[in-house]
């Protein structure tokens, strides 16, 4: 498949969760569908998707052309995300190289990157040999998703992907060449990976291969009948405890559920105190529990140098002054050529305004009260 003009898929579509909570709305995703084929992944219920990844051929070329078309503008935009829905790294990269003409045009046109994967081949040449340059110029960030430590029960859970312990040696590996390093804990699924000994033996492990952040995000689903995986790798009476309806709360203007906020705020201090312990930052994804955070940027942006952000919840809660040296803002958006993306970005900026007039809207409850919780 081919693709001309980027213009409408640089930036992730609106929605409450994203546009209030989000600093990294901006994505790159050169493949649809992922060979992982994780079993929890909530990409799987878009339509198109397949576990055999369709390669957008000329992706680059199209990235490049959009920005040249900002270049004319002068204006930067905020760390785009590679990638968003998809692994860039998945085995078909190997033959295709369509995230490696990414990376080039990343390191020609001075973008910042924040890389997600969860594959071995981003710490092989020439990938990471591109990846230490954008690093060499604090332009690059890697994420890396660990969900369980044990290899048996990755394989039920994530049968397409790396099994943990590969993926913590190409941890070590991107460590060792001092490019900055993520951990993304997502998802934590109650009575599996949220109990204190995981948390331990987690940190241990991410300490001990130099990550530098935890970032965490609970398990949402949206039928009951996607917790049956699970049931493979757990206690029988702890499935029977999650299967309950009293254990879950309604995500926020959505049909997903999530564990009740309690539940997320318990486990949420248990895994900061064990990562401070153990000499790591701690963020969480979407949730909007910035107390909790000992990162300065929940995505781990602060690694990196001379970026932009764009605006969330947290700066109009904290009555962070909006300027276009450290944001972007509605006046340089306004000048931006490509029509679909500046309306997405417009969007994205009103439902912010309606959220921080009204944080309820997407589940941020009183500060107090959380106060009484925890």
């Amino acid at each position: 498949m081919k693709i001309r003009y980027l213009d409408d898929q640089l930036v992730i579509n609106p929605s409450y969760s994203m546009s209030s909570l989000c600093y990294s709305i901006f994505r790159l995703d050169p493949y649809r569908g992922c060979s992982h084929n994780c079993q929890y992944c909530y990409t799987k219920m878009l339509p198109g998707y397949s576990v055999i990844p369709i390669p957008l051929d000329n992706y680059p070329l199209a990235l490049a052309k959009a920005l040249n078309k900002l270049d004319k503008t002068g204006i930067k935009l905020p760390p785009f995300r590679l990638s968003t829905l998809t692994d860039p790294f998945q085995p078909i990269e190997r033959v295709k190289k369509i995230s490696l003409g990414i990376l080039n045009i990343a390191k020609k046109k001075n973008i910042h990157l924040i890389i997600s994967t969860k594959s071995k081949l981003v710490a092989k040449s020439p990938w990471l040999d591109i990846i230490k340059e954008l690093s060499d110029e604090k332009r690059v960030i890697v994420q890396i998703t660990i969900t369980l430590i044990d290899n048996d029960k990755s394989k039920i859970l994530e049968p397409g992907a790396p099994v943990p312990e590969d993926r913590f040696k190409t941890v070590e590996k991107i460590a060792s060449e001092n490019i900055p390093i993520i951990l993304r804990l997502q998802p934590i699924f109650p009575f599996l990976n949220d109990n204190p000994e995981f948390f331990e033996e987690y940190a241990r492990n991410a300490k001990a291969a130099g990550a530098k952040q935890v970032i965490a995000e609970f398990y949402r689903f949206l039928s009951w009948k996607e917790l049956i995986i699970f049931k493979k790798i757990m206690k029988e009476d702890h499935f029977k405890r999650v299967t309950k309806r009293e254990m879950w709360e309604k995500y926020p203007l959505s049909s997903h559920k999530r564990p009740r906020i309690e539940i997320r705020l318990k486990t949420y201090k248990t895994l900061r105190e064990t990562l401070d312990r153990n000499g790591l930052e701690f963020s969480t994804c979407r949730e909007g529990f910035y107390f909790l955070h000992t990162a300065k940027n929940c995505c781990g942006m602060h690694f990196m140098k001379n970026y932009k952000l764009r605006p969330t919840l947290y700066e109009s809660q904290n009555n962070i002054e909006i300027d276009s040296e450290k944001y972007l803002t509605i006046e340089e958006i306004e000048k931006i050529p490509l029509k679909k993306l500046k309306l997405k970005l417009k969007n994205h900026y009103k439902l912010l305004e309606k959220v921080a007039r009204k944080p309820q809207i997407i589940g941020i409850p009183n500060l107090k009260k959380l106060g009484k919780i925890i």
